[in-house]
């Protein structure tokens, strides 16, 4: 509570993010030079990164197999998914109905999931759908 008796709003963590750079990797753990996020773990004080791994479970890895991504904005302009055909025109479709971007739509789809990469996947998956049918 603050001095006028009201609760604080509670503080969402900042999304961190690091990638891999150890030199060997298990692809079904961390794998060199891709990206992880990190969630917020007391262990950091010993070195250690709760890391959401390829297995899309969080683990505690050494923190020494990571670097920080401090520059998000410019990793995220640097991705890019393939998309089949079909998907492309009913995405494109769904966002000439809403007049917007392609880009500003998966944005907003985005906004509306959770942050796992998985998630949001399924979530861009679930609208192109939604477009077609």
């Amino acid at each position: 509570m603050n001095s006028n008796g009201k609760s604080n709003p509670q503080t969402i963590p900042a999304l961190r993010f690091v990638r891999c750079i150890a030199e060997t990797g298990d692809v079904l753990t961390v794998t060199p030079d891709h990206y992880y996020r990190v969630l917020p773990d007391p262990a950091e004080d010993n070195g250690m990164l709760r890391v959401v791994d390829n297995t899309g479970e969080d683990y505690l890895y050494p923190a020494g197999q990571f670097e920080e991504v401090s520059d998000l904005a410019g990793l995220l302009t640097e991705l890019s998914i393939g998309v089949t055909v079909p998907m492309k025109a009913a995405l494109q479709e769904e966002a000439n109905r809403r007049g917007v971007s392609v880009s500003a739509l998966v944005r907003q789809a985005e906004a509306l999931s959770p942050p796992h990469p998985a998630a949001q996947t399924r979530q861009a998956v679930s609208l192109t759908w939604a477009a077609i049918g």
